[in-house]
């Protein structure tokens, strides 16, 4: 019995004494933050989000939170505003409340401050039973450590980032998330703002799972009649065409409703190309990129009106700037991310949901030029932007059965960067891979995704006699003789 004592008086010694170093761990980090995010005397701005947020392709500089801050002079509620934009590219909401919560928990809570939310298109939901009974018991676990203590979050966090767990990523941990983020801003004496997030609806064509075995070039041959009577004009014809080819296989649904929905335009019929535009974007399965659903979207409504949250409508907002009511390429740089004037408008939307919630007024009105000239933003740093948007494009048009839509878009992209920067080579490349690739049959990650990495990811390596290779390219695809004169007169490349 004395034995049995003695075990358990140390065993509860070895608890208090582990539980005090974690206190003391806790209290350390927390003072620690403090001492480097406490401010006085400033309306502090945060933001969450992710790529879009962040504001690519041209960077935080042109993102629409600055542009927010241009947009009332710098000032709100007598204050400077100190933009703290914690945008993130490629994140879905959980890691993304993680540094914001760590920064609110340690901020000055009698200065006022928002909280700019606009995040929906890396999100994915696991269907109901989908996750491991592991993964259900490490999400129970984690809630309630990360809620109590900010270096448990944020090393938690860490862990999943380095080892690409995704644990529980149903609807009910979204909504979990989200709820969270409005109590812990309300509790830190910031105000949350909601935002739809829209992404480009009628400009880009929707991911698809192509067959096992059969890659893409079946989903290619069962469009091949549609398209074409769709090139004729005859559009009734290459909508049943459509439906007896792709209808039969649900993995090809979003792709039909596109090419329903671009028949429908063409005839004039724009609200139910709206329509059918939308549920190509419902019903989109995934792949190199993603968009914010109408689902999505509508549970950001409910929980603004459910928690009495202010909302900014995007969705709203861009379609009543966009032509027939539905948002293509003229706002958006891409799939995901809005160009200048996008982002001009998304920030014209938190403005004046800012303004409301704080009785002021948006001082100035910021125009693209001006935009541009605040972030001395010239026309090297524009073309590096449209290379982005071009890169960007290419990479998800690879694999795709119908990439032409896509290539377009990189194609004009990399166009306008070539007249921005004659002397650059990257745009050149660019343009010229893309102009193959709408020329071949396929543009698929085996024949063109070594290329595609090596000449235009930033941590590529441009050299002279890639320029070879890409005019070789052109010519074997049957490009015009003056494109590739053009390629041949572009400077020698370098490695970076």
């Amino acid at each position: 019995m004395t034995r049995i004592k003695r075990i358990a008086a140390r065993a509860a010694l070895a608890a208090v004494s582990t539980a005090s170093s974690l206190l003391l761990a806790e209290f350390s980090y927390r003072a620690y933050l403090r001492s480097h995010s406490y401010r006085s005397g400033v309306f502090e701005l945060y933001v969450v989000g992710e790529s879009s947020a962040y504001g690519r392709p041209y960077g935080p500089e042109l993102a629409f939170p600055e542009l927010v801050r241009q947009m009332f002079d710098g000032r709100l509620a007598g204050r400077p505003i100190v933009v703290h934009n914690l945008a993130r590219p490629g994140d879905t909401l959980y890691p993304q409340t993680v540094p914001l919560l760590r920064a609110l928990r340690v901020r000055n809570r009698s200065e006022p401050a928002a909280v700019l939310v606009y995040s929906g298109h890396n999100e994915y939901f696991q269907r109901p039973g989908e996750a491991s009974p592991a993964a259900r018991a490490y999400n129970a676990l984690k809630l309630p450590v990360a809620r109590w203590s900010l270096l448990a979050a944020d090393l938690l966090c860490a862990v999943e980032r380095r080892f690409a767990l995704r644990g529980v990523r149903d609807f009910a941990t979204y909504e979990y998330h989200l709820r969270r983020l409005i109590e812990e801003s309300r509790r830190a004496g910031a105000v949350p703002i909601l935002s739809t997030v829209i992404g480009n609806t009628a400009g880009i064509e929707p991911n698809v799972i192509c067959e096992p075995g059969a890659g893409c070039a079946s989903v290619r041959a069962a469009a091949r009649r549609g398209l074409a009577l769709e090139k004729a004009g005859r559009f009734e014809a290459a909508l049943r065409a459509y439906r007896e080819d792709l209808g039969e296989d649900d993995r090809r649904r979003a792709l039909l409703e596109y090419l329903s929905a671009r028949c429908r335009w063409a005839q004039g019929r724009t609200a139910e190309a709206h329509e059918l535009f939308w549920s190509a974007v419902d019903d989109d399965p995934g792949g190199r990129f993603g968009r914010a659903s109408r689902g999505l979207n509508g549970e950001l409504k409910a929980a603004a009106s459910r928690l009495g949250v202010p909302l900014v409508d995007a969705v709203a907002l861009f379609e009543s700037r966009s032509p027939g009511g539905t948002v293509g390429s003229e706002l958006m740089s891409d799939g995901q991310h809005p160009n200048l004037r996008g982002n001009l408008l998304l920030a014209e939307g938190f403005s004046q949901a800012l303004a409301r919630a704080f009785g002021e007024r948006t001082k100035r009105t910021v125009t693209p030029a001006a935009a541009l000239r605040a972030a001395s933003y010239g026309p090297e740093r524009q073309a590096a932007a449209l290379l982005e948007s071009g890169r960007w494009l290419l990479m998800v048009s690879l694999d795709h059965p119908l990439p032409a839509g896509r290539l377009a878009l990189a194609l004009s992209r990399f166009q306008r960067a070539v007249e921005l920067q004659p002397a650059a080579v990257e745009p050149r490349l660019g343009l010229g891979l893309t102009a193959a690739a709408l020329r071949s049959e396929s543009f698929d990650e085996a024949r063109w995704g070594a290329d595609v990495r090596r000449l235009l990811m930033p941590e590529g390596c441009a050299r002279p006699e890639d320029l070879a290779a890409i005019i070789g390219r052109m010519e074997r695809a049957g490009v015009d003789a003056s494109s590739r004169r053009a390629l041949e007169r572009a400077p020698e490349g370098r490695c970076r």
